[in-house]
């Protein structure tokens, strides 16, 4: 069964969950935590036949929930005072059963046709990752974009960050745990541990269940209350993609008009281990805004900035502006930094743009190269940033290296090129005017 097919039928699931509530997302999440945990441990209780014959499915989904996070994810602590039926807007208890059955019937025939297929549980994470891209685009984007950074994105910054002797990675603003997930993939490492705060309780839930769903094991997520725990720990690697709008009570971590980017980055970098790396993505702005001068200027001084790298414009759901990404890193041998313009490394879709494996690929390779290239990343000397009055736009410099490199531009070709354009549009035109006096 082919992935697009999957996530099909979790998106209808999605659109009759929604009739029982607008914040659905919740009840497909308990709901596939159960299936997903069930048929892992082939529970007696959820079989096709006693489902199809409950006349009270939120009862049974509550003591099935109730079971397996008593059973399996009790350290968790997720969907506590969570019910079927008492949370919904529907006080027709019949229709929400009814509803409710529709939606586990769904799901267990998916299961039961990915029976044989070995990556089924892989298959069925990724497309609850649709899931939550699906609710983000549909539900409150204004207040729910903040947490969903594409899965691209995440590969891209988990391949740019994670080295072979990574022992432990922190996302401080983990929203649903994609970074996290890339970082598990891309290391080969079975004591691996990842950590991450996410606030807000039923965002909570989403990030724990997503982490589950994809298998990935030494995990700790912690709630705003308890952050206080990381101004203790260091990381190897710090991977985050903070809101650009404040969303925190908690002002040390939140970003709003008296807390810049720059802010957050400081109270971050207190978690970095001496010879870590942190990769952060940030408004564009942030790299030339006069008022954060001193700031940038600081962390260039300091020789902790590695690499600004400009992504294309539009690949965030949502938010149509350039996002540049900040990697820091501790103990560096050098003081140059990249600058990589991949503003122009994308496939463009219906509704926003996506990085592709070639796009991906060839921003890595740019950045393990750390070297001028043509057009694409220049490799500055802190005498220059300085000159430049710690402006990190990208187009500062890979702008300016086209400049420099002018006399190495073939003029004779490219006047050759341009008459010959100009004569095509010439034959065009003769033959257009033919035709009409025909």
């Amino acid at each position: 069964m082919k992935q697009e097919d999957i996530n099909k039928i979790l998106v209808e699931i999605c659109e009759i969950a929604n009739i029982i509530d607008e914040n659905y997302i919740q009840y497909v999440s308990a709901i596939l935590l159960i299936s997903y945990t069930s048929e892992k441990n082939r529970i007696n209780e959820w079989n096709m036949h006693d489902i199809i014959n409950n006349r009270k499915m939120a009862d049974f989904l509550d003591s099935m929930l109730k079971k397996i996070l008593s059973d399996y994810y009790a350290e968790y602590g997720i969907f506590k005072n969570f019910s079927f039926y008492k949370n919904n807007i529907i006080t027709n208890q019949e229709l929400t059963d009814s509803l409710l059955k529709d939606i586990v019937i769904k799901l267990k025939r998916l299961y039961e046709i990915l029976k044989n297929d070995e990556q089924k549980n892989s298959k069925i994470a990724t497309g609850y990752e649709e899931i939550l891209n699906y609710y983000i685009q549909n539900v409150n984007k204004v207040e729910h974009g903040e947490l969903c950074t594409p899965k691209e994105v995440s590969q891209l910054l988990s391949i740019l960050t994670i080295r072979e002797n990574t022992k432990n990675i922190y996302d401080p603003m983990c929203g649903t745990g994609s970074f996290l997930i890339e970082a598990a993939k891309n290391i080969d490492n079975e004591d691996l541990i990842l950590k991450g705060v996410e606030d807000g309780y039923w965002k909570y839930n989403l990030v724990v269940v997503n982490l589950i769903l994809h298998e990935v094991v030494n995990f700790e997520i912690f709630q705003e209350k308890q952050q206080v725990y990381y101004r203790r720990e260091k990381f190897d690697a710090i991977i985050t993609n903070p809101p650009f709008v404040g969303r925190n009570s908690d002002k040390k971590l939140s970003l709003n008009n008296n807390y810049s980017d720059y802010d957050f980055i400081f109270n971050v970098l207190e978690n970095l281990k001496e010879d870590g790396v942190l990769s952060i993505i940030l408004p564009q702005g942030a790299v030339f805004r006069k008022k954060d001068k001193d700031k940038r200027q600081y962390l260039v001084e300091q020789n902790l900035i590695d690499a600004v790298i400009q992504l294309p414009e539009n690949i965030f759901l949502g938010a149509k502006n350039s996002v540049v990404i900040l990697i820091i890193r501790r103990n560096r041998e050098h003081n140059r930094i990249l600058f990589i313009n991949a503003s122009k490394e994308f496939e463009k879709q219906k509704k926003c743009n996506v990085l592709n494996n070639e796009n991906i690929k060839k921003i890595e390779q740019l950045y393990k190269q750390y070297k001028n290239v043509n057009n694409l990343s220049y490799v500055a000397e802190y005498q220059e940033i300085q000159d430049k009055e710690f402006d990190l736009s990208v187009q500062k410099y890979v702008k300016d290296a086209i400049m420099k490199n002018k006399e190495n531009i073939d003029l004779q070709y490219i006047y050759k090129n341009i008459i010959e354009e100009q004569n095509k549009i010439i034959e065009i035109e003769k033959k257009l005017v033919e035709k009409i006096q025909d």
